[in-house]
């Protein structure tokens, strides 16, 4: 056992630990990063980014199909997806965006340890490395990152054969997928369930609240709920799943819904409730932190422990940008190196966009209308919808808008709810104003080009002027 010495000792190699490494490293300080698998995370390799490049075939497998209106004959009837080839590209994306990341982190001179991290003592990690080995890392801060885990609810059945969390469904998915059961519509559910039925498979989404993407804007959520029907999407809301059973070749989901028992049948079925802290032995019997649901920490994303902080999904409920997304985790892990070095919050926590990729897509910072007015807040929101929009009109996008939420009585921005093309690359503008306290008429002064999805914001914002003056 040997023990080496560093400035910041970050467990977990996600977007907020690998963030952590990069912004230690600007600074000067010695920086080593433990990673028990790959470098890049859930988002890199099991979540964000896999799922995107099966989405972004869906989308292209999608166009094709639907080309006749444009005048192209392709003979769409006779299109199919090789899954296994498609998997293996999705396999080499992650794994170059990985291999580049470790280059990146070797070039900022940040240590990379593959292994189990655990926090031992004050200032103390031990690394069973992946050959075996036993290091003592000693830091003036650690700082963890180590992120979260798919939830496998208590579900009679729910260990069987062909019953998949996500992370097993992008690991290895069943061959010959004709039906497919999703436990769950909220963003995991309501992407795969948009990605393989493009991909041909007949798709039933089981979700217990009363509409799927539940924490998003209404309008948001019933419109992504419409638009999946009408694909042929299986949406059952309100449903409560008692068991899964396996009958012949299929497996059989029981539900209920207003006290009537119901079936749905799959050749798998995807587990989709949800993620949990993974703070499974991080810590050695006697020293841990505050948890509640995650790691509790305060404003500086500093633990109970002097010097010991956490950032993104490991983090219990009420931490500041707090939404359990890889970009929220990078910002908190930006901000809680720059306190550590005694500098500045470089990042404005205070509005996290969040995005949901479905076609179209869902992006949304910000307040809802009731939040606002739940704040205390008089509030009003205005919808600009995009079926007179060139661009929207052109592509053949479905029912296209963007919601804006403002203060009636100044004008500003509370918050911004868009559901159209390129939604995931505009919503930047938007919390752009959010944080910067922008009114209306701020907004307003701007000129946006012709012909792009972003000037549908002009309407919204039209509207919302004429609220005011009235």
């Amino acid at each position: 056992m040997r023990e080496v010495q560093y400035d910041i000792i970050i467990i977990g190699g996600g977007p907020g630990g690998y963030t952590a490494a990069f912004a230690a490293a600007r600074r000067g300080m010695s920086a080593a990063l433990i990673e028990q698998d790959r470098v890049g995370g859930t988002c890199l390799n099991r979540g964000c980014i896999p799922t995107k490049t099966l989405l972004h075939t869906a989308e292209q497998l999608s166009a094709v199909r639907n080309s006749a209106a444009r005048g192209i004959l392709a003979g769409a009837e006779s299109l199919r997806v090789d899954m296994r080839k498609l998997y293996e590209e999705k396999a080499e994306v992650t794994a170059k965006l990985s291999e580049n990341l470790e280059k990146s982190l070797k070039s900022a001179n940040v240590s990379l340890l593959t292994g189990h991290a655990e926090i031992t003592g004050q200032n103390t990690v031990a690394v069973k490395t992946e050959g075996g080995d036993m290091l003592t890392l000693s830091g003036k801060n650690i700082l963890l990152a180590a992120g979260s885990r798919p939830v496998r609810l208590p579900i009679p059945g729910a260990d069987l054969p062909g019953v998949y969390t996500s992370d097993e469904f992008l690991d290895r998915p069943p061959e010959n997928l004709r039906k497919l059961v999703i436990i769950g519509g909220g963003v995991i559910g309501a992407e795969f369930a948009e990605c393989y039925r493009a991909l041909g498979a007949e798709v039933t989404v089981l979700e217990m609240m009363p509409r799927i993407l539940p924490t998003l804007d209404p309008d948001l959520s019933k419109n992504a709920g419409m638009i999946l029907k009408k694909r042929g999407v299986s949406v059952v809301t309100g449903a409560v799943v008692r068991e899964i059973r396996r009958d012949g070749e299929a497996l059989v989901c029981d539900y209920e819904v207003k006290g009537k028992v119901l079936s749905a049948e799959g050749d798998a079925i995807l587990l989709s409730t949800g993620r949990r802290p993974a703070v499974e032995n991080l810590f050695a019997d006697g020293y841990a932190p505050v948890l509640s649901r995650g790691i509790t920490v305060n404003e500086h994303f500093e633990t109970s422990l002097s010097g010991v902080f956490a950032v993104g999904d490991v983090t219990g409920p009420g931490t500041r940008g707090g939404l359990k997304l890889a970009h929220a985790a990078a910002a908190q892990a930006k901000n809680a190196v720059a306190f550590m070095a005694g500098e500045a919050e470089p990042v404005n926590l205070s509005a996290v966009p969040s995005c949901v990729y479905l076609d179209p897509e869902i992006a949304s910072a910000g307040m809802t209308e009731e939040e606002a007015k739940q704040a205390g807040i008089a509030a009003e929101s205005v919808r600009g919808v995009m079926h007179s929009n060139a661009r929207t009109l052109i592509c053949h996008a479905e029912r296209s808008f963007v919601k804006l939420v403002f203060a009636r009585d100044t004008g500003v921005i509370l918050g911004a709810h868009l559901m159209c093309p390129n939604a995931s690359d505009i919503i930047s503008e938007y919390t752009e104003a959010i944080v910067q306290k922008s009114r209306v008429s701020d907004l307003l002064s701007v000129i946006r080009p012709h012909p792009t999805f972003e000037e549908a914001g002009n309407d919204a914002l039209e509207a919302a002027l004429g609220k005011m003056k009235h």
